[in-house]
This record gives structure tokens, C-alpha cells and sequence, in this order.
């Protein structure tokens, strides 16, 4: 190294150590260095160096310059930080480095100890350094994914219940799978200061694992450890790692219930593999899932979370339903699942939250309000939770709490599609219009093949007028999802009605009545009321109500009843459904 460069580096670590790198003055130095093929190993480390130094409370002052520095050696492109930085060799020379320049920089005085009885004084972390990304750790293994993607869930889990600790969605930190994103780019995206991240090896009954926690603007690693156990050891070691986390970013790890108990090693990977099929949402997977999931309650019948996810197979099972008998039937089974699971763990928050859709479609509000309260209380800033209690909030008409928690949880989970997908619902009923475009097209980017996404464009086009560009976003959802003539008609009814074609409207409502609203007679009641058609839109709400259609419980969120709004049968309705009125 020229000393043209070991100058460099010793006017950079002040400016790294205090935060002040945007300064022109630092930018000179920093471009420097990264212009010299021969400084690259110094420039990789000095991030390094400048955390030990603040790890330890040193303060550093920055020394003026007096020259310019010469042309560098040789042009280098910046390099994307690495999570896996310095051997031991490399990390030993760092010290050496470390010590040798501290010599040219004022020392101050060593800080007392805190008053956590540590050596260091460093003060507790602020809310923007202890957010935290927990990355999709690697499969190393050949058709084991659903392994490493379960136990990194199950981590990030573990780790939103920490008070002090902001940690990113889950939906979010897995858009990066797969990805050779840097972490200072991750760190920007998700608003997190650190970075969980990993691989996953499992072999028979072995697993080996590989953890390290960073810091997402320089790649400095806080804490790592290498975990080579039994299947049957998964819980310890995600317990040590959630509070190796926690000490090494100065938060409190929640206490763990005196009688816990855990579950059938077997059992949980039969769960891990279940949550993955359903993820993947075929119907060969999902009977796969509920294979798995039989088989793991059958094992260990005493764990909780595994009948909580034998409850959301039901739910998806739901969402499946080809008609209103199905849906009630999985309905049940849902409802028989997650009461086993609250009956096994009262405190576990999924299960609450979960419940209150079961208690929801059934009409019984007051029960899915408790309910989701309990769920809040035990798991406050998962985005999951904030987003159930946000649909129900806006199913009974309190509007403002649920924009509020809705957009709570777009800040946990900034790259979720379905979280702002349901945000453009609430700003076009709160007559946001300008709000729900600029969310609705950002979904749309995030994802592109998102059904969701397409229809929630098409509702805010719709509102302003625009029915052709409605009508091309309501083709893409039908294209993604392949609905068919069922959604084909039904929303060419809706679009027609609006662009003011009123005889090609009457055809597709008629057609849509012919042959669909038997099954789905709510659809058809949201056809007549967009369409000014009072008389019948009631009626087929009232055939819905006959067969205790579940899609009732969502008439005060439902866009295309609002012209219903205005007419004294309206809160009749809501009371004989059991939602408030008003």
C-alpha cells in the first residue's frame, strides 16, 4: 500500500466511526480507495474496523487534509458487501490495524460501565438499529427447501415478539430469495439496519447449520455461530440463536412459559413440510399437506401450533370451496382445529387471529373481535396479525383503526403485494382516490402477476371513470387466475354499466343470474347494485342469507354495494347478519 493510501484509510475511519461518509470531503477519500485495485482487501475491512471501535465507546477525530491524493493504480467496480468478511487471519491483521491506528487519532477516555453490568457504555440501541431482516436462510441439501424455509420463519417468529426489535415481514425478506442482492441495498429496501442470514444442511436425523448476524450498511458481522445437531435439538438451537440476536443487539428476549413443552421432532418436520405445499397452493399439494398435517397431530396430538396450521389448511380449503356447502363444511373443520389449538396453547396468537375468521364468516362479530384484540396483545407487530385485524376492522365499519393498522403493517412488510393491494380497499371507501391509485400501482410493481393486485387497479380505474383501462385490469386478474366465464361475466356487467353501455350490461347480468347465482348469489346481488338495481340486488342478498352465504360477513367492505348504502333496507340487513349499522 503507497502512503498516498495508508493516508486514505486513516482519514476514512473517523468518517465511518461518526456516520459522516456523505460529506464531499469523505466522498473524495472513499472514491480514492475504491479506484485502487491494491486498497480493495483495506477498503473491505475498514466498515469492520470502524464498528469495533464503536462497539467500544472509542471516540475518534477526524484529521484535516492538505493534498490531494495521486491518480489511483487501477479502476476496480464497487463491490457488493459480502456477509462472510474476514478469516482468521483476516480478522487478527484488522486488530493489528485497529490498534496500530488508533495512534493517530485523539483518544478519549475509557467510558464507565453501564448499567447492565457490561464493560461497554454503549447506549441502547435506537428503534432504526434494531430493525432486522431475517433472510430465507440456503438449502444446501438436495429437495429439503421446505426445512430451511420453515426454520427461518419460525425464527423470524420468534424474533417480531421482541419489544425492542422491528423485524421485517416475512413476505419481504423472502422477496430476496434466490437473489445476489447486496446488503446495503436489502438494508434500504426493508428500512432494517441489520441482516439475519444462513444455510440450512440436513441429512437424515443431522442438521448443520450456519448463522451470522450483520450490519446491513457495511457487511460488519455482530455475532455467528456453525450449529452441527440432531433434528431432535432444532428448538435449542433456535432458542440460543433468537438470544445470541437479542444480546448482540441490546434487546430482551420475551421469557418462555415455566410448563412449555416441545413438540415431536418427527411432528415439526412433517408441519415445516405441510406450510411449504401450502404455500405452493395446487391441489396435489394441498393434499399432501393434509396428509402431513394428520400425521403430525397424530404424533404429537399435544402441540399446539401444529393444529393451528391443520386450521389454516382448512381456511385454504375454504378459499377453494367450488360452492357455498363446501365452504361451510371446511368452515367447521376450521373452527374444530383451531379450538383444539387454543384449548392446547390460550396465548397462541396465531390461533386467536385465525379464529376470528372462522367467527367472522359466522357471523358472530362481537366472538372475532375479542378474538383478534388477544392476538394483538400477544403478537402486536406481526404483519399477519395487523392485517387480519385490519380486515375485520374494516368489515365493521371502523375505518380509520383499520387504514391505521393496515399501514402499520405495510411498514413492517414494505414488499408485500397483498398488503397493499388491501390498503387501496380502505383509501377508495375513505375517498382517498390519489392514496389507492399511487398504493394500487405500486402492488401492481411489486407484483406484476398478482390477481390482486390487477383487481384492486381495476376497482380504483372504476371509481374514477375509467372503464375501459378497468376492464383491461379485470381481464389480467381473470387471465391469472383462470375464473373463466364466472368472472368474465361478472365483472363485464359491472365495467359496461359504468362506461354507460346499458344494454351490454343487461346481458351479462342476465347471463351471469342464468348461470352462476344458484351457487353464488351474492355476486349476483353486487352486479344488480352496481347496476341502480335496488329490488333485486336485496332479493339476492336475501337468497344469501338463506344459505348463510360466508361472503356476507364482508357487505360493509364490498365496493359494488355501496349504492345500497342510502336505502333504508340496508340496516336492516346489517342487523339480521349481526354487523353494526351506521
Amino acid at each position: 500500500m503507497s502512503a498516498a493510501c495508508r493516508s486514505a484509510v486513516r482519514d476514512l475511519l473517523p468518517w465511518y466511526v461518526n456516520g459522516s461518509l456523505e460529506s464531499e470531503e469523505a466522498g473524495s477519500v472513499r472514491a480514492h480507495l475504491e479506484g485502487c485495485a491494491s486498497c480493495a482487501a483495506e477498503l473491505d475491512a475498514l466498515g469492520e474496523i470502524a464498528s469495533l471501535v464503536r462497539l467500544h465507546g472509542v471516540p475518534i477525530a477526524a484529521r484535516p487534509r492538505s493534498a490531494p491524493f495521486p491518480a489511483p493504480v487501477a479502476s476496480v467496480a464497487p463491490r457488493p458487501a459480502r456477509r462472510l468478511r474476514l478469516s482468521l487471519a483476516g480478522a487478527l491483521a484488522a486488530v493489528l490495524v485497529l490498534i496500530a491506528m488508533l495512534g493517530f487519532f485523539r483518544l478519549g477516555s475509557p467510558p464507565a460501565p453501564s448499567s447492565r453490568g457490561g464493560s461497554s457504555s454503549t447506549p441502547p440501541a435506537t428503534p432504526a438499529a434494531t430493525g432486522l431482516a431475517v433472510l430465507p436462510f440456503t438449502n444446501t441439501s438436495p429437495d429439503e427447501e421446505y426445512f430451511s424455509d420453515g426454520l427461518t420463519e419460525d425464527l423470524l417468529n420468534a424474533l417480531v415478539k421482541i419489544r425492542d426489535l422491528n423485524v421485517a415481514g416475512r413476505t419481504s425478506s423472502f422477496s430476496f430469495k434466490g437473489k445476489n442482492e447486496d446488503d446495503r441495498t436489502i438494508g434500504e429496501k426493508l428500512g432494517v439496519a441489520n441482516i439475519l442470514a444462513g444455510s440450512v444442511r440436513k441429512s437424515g436425523n443431522r442438521v448443520l447449520i450456519a448463522v451470522q448476524l450483520v450490519q446491513a450498511v457495511d457487511g460488519f458481522r455482530l455475532w455467528s455461530e456453525t450449529y452441527d445437531r440432531t433434528l431432535g435439538d432444532i428448538f435449542a438451537v433456535q432458542e440460543d440463536i433468537a438470544k445470541s440476536v437479542a444480546r448482540a443487539l441490546r434487546v430482551t428476549l420475551p421469557g418462555t412459559k415455566a410448563n412449555a413443552t416441545r413438540p415431536n421432532p418427527e411432528a415439526y418436520d412433517l408441519v415445516l413440510q405441510a406450510r411449504y405445499a401450502m404455500r405452493v397452493n395446487t391441489p396435489e399439494a394441498m393434499r399432501r399437506a393434509r396428509e402431513d398435517l394428520e400425521r403430525a397431530v397424530s404424533l404429537s396430538p399435544g402441540d399446539a401450533a401444529a393444529w393451528a396450521e391443520m386450521g389454516l389448511l382448512h381456511i385454504r380449503e375454504q378459499e377453494r370451496a367450488q360452492n357455498t356447502q363446501e365452504a361451510q363444511q371446511a368452515l367447521q373443520r376450521t373452527r374444530e382445529a383451531l379450538t383444539r389449538a387454543l384449548e392446547l396453547d390460550p396465548d397462541l396468537a396465531v390461533a386467536h387471529s385465525r379464529m376470528a375468521s372462522v367467527q367472522r364468516d359466522s357471523g358472530d362479530f362481537a366472538a372475532a373481535e375479542r378474538s383478534t384484540e388477544r392476538a394483538l396483545a400477544a403478537d402486536p407487530k406481526n404483519p399477519i396479525m395487523l392485517g387480519n385485524a385490519s380486515t375485520l376492522y374494516s368489515i365493521l365499519g371502523k375505518l380509520s383503526d383499520a387504514i391505521a393498522l393496515q399501514e402499520q403493517a405495510r411498514r413492517a412488510d414494505p414488499l408485500n403485494v397483498i398488503t397493499h393491494a388491501s390498503l387501496v380497499s380502505l383509501y377508495v371507501r375513505a375517498g382517498r382516490l390519489d392514496e389507492a391509485e399511487a398504493t394500487a400501482r405500486k402492488a401492481v410493481e411489486l407484483g406484476p402477476d398478482s390477481p390482486t393486485a390487477h383487481q384492486k387497479l381495476g376497482n380504483v380505474l372504476l371509481m374514477r371513470g375509467q372503464a375501459e383501462a378497468a376492464g383491461a385490469e379485470y381481464r389480467r386478474l381473470n387471465e391469472l387466475e383462470g375464473s373463466g366465464e364466472h368472472d368474465r361475466l361478472y365483472f363485464e356487467a359491472i365495467v359496461e354499466h359504468t362506461a354507460g353501455h346499458t344494454e351490454a350490461s343487461r346481458q351479462a347480468a342476465e347471463e351471469f343470474e342464468k348461470r352462476f347465482a344458484a351457487e353464488d348469489p351474492f355476486y349476483a346481488a353486487e352486479i344488480r347494485a352496481w347496476r341502480g338495481e335496488s329490488d333485486a340486488a336485496f332479493a339476492w342478498l336475501d337468497k344469501a342469507l338463506s344459505i348463510r352465504d360466508p361472503l356476507l360477513g364482508q357487505l360493509k367492505a364490498e365496493l359494488f354495494l355501496s349504492p345500497l348504502h342510502a336505502d333504508p333496507r340496508w340496516n336492516e340487513l346489517l342487523k339480521r347478519v349481526g354487523l353494526p349499522t351506521g
